[in-house]
């Protein structure tokens, strides 16, 4: 979906989220994750993880300051190209399990 070896994004809480200007759009996947575009430019903004609506992962580039993030984990796995390493606290083939976040929100949290 972003044409490259990565995907960076930040989670946010979902009741701290708001869209300040446009009406993102569903893209073309339309499972239970919901992935919102620009209806105008069509550039990836943000997703409603499936089984996690109280977080929204927005795309790193839609933040002022993405340069200063740092992956803590990382997602999907079991697609990514073999040589790509990415030094990150936690490690999953799909989405992590409701269970996990509960270990690595408060890890986060306190780094």
């Amino acid at each position: 979906m972003t044409a490259s070896a990565f995907s960076l994004s930040a989670m946010y809480p979902a009741e701290r989220f708001t869209v300040t200007a446009g009406a993102p759009v569903l893209g073309g996947l339309r499972g239970e994750t919901r992935h919102y575009f620009c209806d105008s430019c069509k550039s990836w903004l943000y997703t409603s993880p499936e089984g996690a609506r109280e977080y929204v992962n927005v795309r790193a580039t839609m933040c002022d300051n993405a340069q200063t993030f740092q992956p803590f984990m990382e997602c999907y796995t079991k697609e990514k190209l073999a040589w790509v390493n990415i030094p990150c606290a936690y490690s999953f083939e799909g989405f992590p399990d409701r269970a996990d976040y509960a270990v690595m929100i408060p890890e986060f949290a306190s780094r």
